[in-house]
């Protein structure tokens, strides 16, 4: 019976796959988060809602780092800056806000930012107030070897929340980074 039972343990493992996916991809189309924590300068409206609002203590940070950005500063610059002014890094800042540790935090040095968490904030549509879903998949229910997935099979669902820079910034921005 063993073979019979792993055979059939084997089907529900990839039927619930599949299911698992297709819910993620009808998720992903209506615009709703998928992830967990909330991109840098918003929060949850309620502890268990997937939509997300500007949050009025990091917004402006969010502005001031795509100020600096349009003005010509690279994203190390910036993190240096952010530094000096003693800003708390996201990962602290979620920690202090939630209780809920994140990657990379680190509470010794809470005002310790990096140029790629910068780069991450400015190349991060969320900010437009769009939602960008379906960005990776794993190869199967099997390899959970996550891979990239091409633009074209990306979810890209407009005026999902309210942005926190306009399109004009977001397009200096766009033409400085091109141009670094």
């Amino acid at each position: 019976f063993n073979p019979i039972r792993n055979w059939t343990n084997e089907l529900h493992a990839k039927e619930t796959s599949k299911k698992v996916r297709t819910t993620k991809r009808m998720q992903a189309e209506r615009g709703e988060r998928i992830g967990g924590a909330p991109p840098y300068g918003y929060k949850k409206k309620s502890p268990n809602s997937k939509e997300i609002i500007p949050d009025e203590q990091t917004k402006p940070v969010v502005q001031h780092i795509f100020q600096l950005c349009a003005s010509g500063k690279g994203p190390c610059q910036i993190a240096r800056q952010l530094k000096e002014e003693q800003v708390p890094n996201p990962s602290n800042h979620y920690y202090q806000q939630t209780g809920a540790t994140l990657c990379g935090l680190d509470t010794t040095h809470p005002y310790n930012w990096s140029g790629s968490t910068v780069a991450h904030i400015l190349d991060n549509i969320v900010y437009l107030g769009h939602t960008l879903g379906l960005k990776t998949t794993t190869i199967s229910y099997k390899n959970k070897t996550e891979i990239k997935r091409p633009k074209s099979e990306q979810a890209l669902v407009e005026n999902t929340h309210e942005p926190i820079i306009s399109q004009e910034l977001w397009d200096i921005v766009r033409d400085v980074r091109e141009h670094k």
